[in-house]
């Protein structure tokens, strides 16, 4: 739905406002109806893009508020204010949370088997096509080169990057098999 569709007096808000407060459930739609399709771009546009979705912190953002609105004191315009402060700090905290828990695919001896440097490092015929790689594994995301770095050039083990990483064992192996598969994709490995 967009702003042009939202048929609500900007007016009558404080009004609405104050009928949600008290327990009106449909002033309570009104005003989400009036808020919610800018909340999502504004979401959208500060980075809440992927994972999850700028519409699911939007619906995180109004579970709370609908929590916090019978205590809320003020006007449309401060309910506005505390809309968007309670939507950065839902942002916040799911880049936090998903910071926090890297999603495998599958099961970490998998990957041990399915993805490895000396396979990379086999199928490299000639010096032309290493300087390719490296120009491929600069364009990863930074974890992804940076472990790739680690392991291909300096010649660390997984205990040594996830030392130098500040991450776990098991967190390496995960960024160096994503890393070898965008890899992979990118040069077109006809091996597997």
């Amino acid at each position: 739905m967009s702003d042009r569709e939202v048929q609500i007096d900007l007016d009558g808000l404080d009004a609405t406002l104050e009928l949600a407060i008290k327990g009106d459930q449909s002033c309570f739609g009104d005003l989400w109806r009036a808020l919610n399709p800018r909340l999502e771009r504004f979401l959208y546009a500060q980075g809440a893009m992927g994972d999850p979705p700028a519409s699911d912190v939007a619906s995180e953002t109004w579970l709370q508020v609908a929590k916090g609105l019978p205590g809320f004191k003020g006007n449309y315009a401060d309910f506005r204010a505390w809309v968007y402060q309670i939507a950065r700090n839902r942002m916040v905290d799911a880049v936090r949370a998903r910071a926090r828990r890297p999603i495998a695919s599958m099961e970490i001896s998998e990957l041990e088997q399915r993805a490895s440097l000396e396979d990379l490092a086999a199928g490299v015929a000639d010096r032309s096509q290493l300087q390719s790689i490296i120009e491929n594994i600069k364009k990863l995301p930074a974890a992804q080169s940076e472990v790739l770095m680690l392991r291909i050039v300096a010649d660390l083990s997984v205990e040594e990057t996830a030392k130098a990483m500040k991450k776990t064992p098991n967190a390496v192996r995960v960024l160096v098999h994503r890393a070898l598969s965008s890899l992979r994709e990118e040069i077109g490995d006809d091996q597997t």
